[in-house]
């Protein structure tokens, strides 16, 4: 353990600071080439957003709950680490919109809820919007203009209504924010797609086919994704990674002469090491690196919001052959609903199979969340049991299903920070960011990003080490 007590202060080869998905990712990444790695992480746990409570004798995940497939990152990672077998897939059910006049089921959309198929839309938009949106490949191309959002696109080429009813909800759900805020320039490779073919259908049919949409094809852990952090921390303790919790780093700073490299300092200590990855949040890296010049994005304030778990005793919510889910995997809901304050229900033991047959008949497991950007959760000011109350609430409405507190049998709550996308600041040398602020939304894109920051320092140093993807065998791993 590094202390400031020690007698001499201990040297690292790379120092990870932020104790999140990136900041496991990249310590594994950089032990496993055999650097010597120490990672602080300034809460009590590890993990950031991918959190699991028990509830009622009942895994429940109270952050991010799956990872998209798209890209193959993940499926590498859970190969290396020997989870790929504990891979599931959700039921194939269609989650639902509810808005202040109608609910209905989603279309299966190829990329940020852009119908892959039009006309099966038709019941959620209408026939006449379903059939322009439908023609919209043998529309000539429209350029759009630097800086255009998703929902300007969308607008222009499927039309206001499956914009609003489609479009809306996914970006929502997926991104806190409304797509009139979301750059449609800084959606990869839907943009790339949408580029090469000159039509949002085809770009949407195309990332459907080869796996790549946002809010398509997703899958989780048996267990819970709580699983995968378990097996990183396992392989840390294994490369022996030092790993701090509980106590922020305090300051950043060249290494004093004769020293070459970083001192790291933290409230009950400090070290030195030739290479820092940060995968922390913006506002994080310029209190760290002050006299980085601070561009107006990157400072954006983080989006709050906060998820409150339920698990409740209906029988009336279904689950089986004789009596589906009412909202099947759960709903999306749209800001101006008079009753609902919520944002997304995810019906968790109708969503996963694992979850379903380990509750006792008759019990389910829902998920609720709020807060997007510019709109603070709900939930906030609230107690513990007074945002069960209103989940609560909330939940009967969503589903259709009248729910009374005395069937709530356990309750959790969750409170995350979002931060607004960044470009990656100018850092000095030995200096790395990662994390989902310059990554993106979501495992798909901040596993390879953290693996890209690794392997940066590892190509940087002067030495003979693989780069960490292809410097372990999976058979080398521990399995479950």
């Amino acid at each position: 353990m590094c202390t400031a007590s020690d007698r001499i202060t201990p040297t690292y080869e790379a120092v990870v600071i932020g104790g999140g998905v990136a900041g496991l990712i990249a310590a594994r990444d950089l032990a496993v080439s055999g650097l010597r790695v120490c990672l602080i992480e300034a809460e009590h746990a590890v993990g950031g957003r991918v959190q699991q409570a028990t509830l009622a004798g009942l895994p429940v995940e109270l952050g991010a709950e799956a990872f998209a497939t798209r890209g193959g990152a993940m499926e590498a990672l859970l190969h290396e680490l020997g989870l790929e077998a504990e891979q599931v897939r959700p039921e194939r059910a269609p989650a639902w919109v509810i808005t202040a006049q109608t609910a209905h089921p989603l279309p299966v959309s190829g990329a940020l809820g852009i119908p892959a198929r039009p006309l099966t839309a038709r019941t959620s938009i209408g026939l006449g919007a379903a059939l322009w949106a439908a023609t919209e490949p043998w529309r000539p191309r429209s350029p759009h203009v630097p800086g255009a959002s998703v929902a300007d696109v969308a607008r222009a080429r499927i039309g206001t209504r499956a914009t609003a009813a489609l479009v809306a909800p996914v970006v929502e759900g997926v991104y806190s924010v409304p797509p009139d805020q979301l750059p449609f320039d800084g959606q990869g490779e839907l943009a790339r797609a949408y580029a090469r073919t000159g039509s949002l259908v085809r770009a949407a049919r195309e990332m459907r086919s080869a796996n790549l949409a946002a809010g398509g094809a997703v899958a989780s852990l048996a267990g819970g994704m709580s699983r995968l952090i378990a097996r990183l921390m396992r392989e840390l303790q294994r490369l022996n990674v030092t790993v701090h919790t509980g106590d922020a780093v305090t300051e950043l700073a060249p290494a004093a002469a004769p020293d070459t490299g970083w001192r790291v300092r933290w409230g009950r200590g400090e070290c030195r090491t030739d290479a820092v990855v940060l995968a922390i949040p913006p506002r994080e890296v310029h209190r760290l690196l002050p006299d980085l010049p601070a561009r107006a994005a990157e400072l954006q304030p983080e989006t709050v919001v906060e998820t409150v778990a339920l698990v409740v005793d209906s029988p009336a919510l279904g689950g089986t052959a004789e009596l589906p889910a009412p909202r099947g995997t759960g709903a999306l809901i749209r800001p101006d609903h008079p009753c609902i304050a919520a944002k997304a229900l995810t019906h968790a033991t109708a969503k996963w199979a694992w979850l379903r047959d380990a509750a006792p008949a008759g019990r389910h497991v829902v998920r609720l969340s709020y807060g997007a950007r510019g709109r603070s959760p709900a939930t906030a000011g609230l107690s513990n049991e007074a945002a069960a109350e209103l989940a609560l609430r909330d939940a009967s409405e969503t589903l259709g299903v009248p729910l009374d507190p005395a069937q709530l049998v356990a309750h959790a709550r969750a409170r995350w920070s979002i931060p607004a996308r960044a470009q990656p600041p100018a850092l000095p040398p030995g200096v790395h960011c990662t994390g989902e602020a310059y990554s993106g939304t979501g495992l798909a894109s901040v596993v390879p990003h953290a693996r890209s920051a690794a392997n940066k320092v590892i190509r940087d140093r002067p030495s003979t080490i693989s780069p960490a993807h292809s410097a372990h065998s999976p058979s080398e791993v521990e399995r479950t």
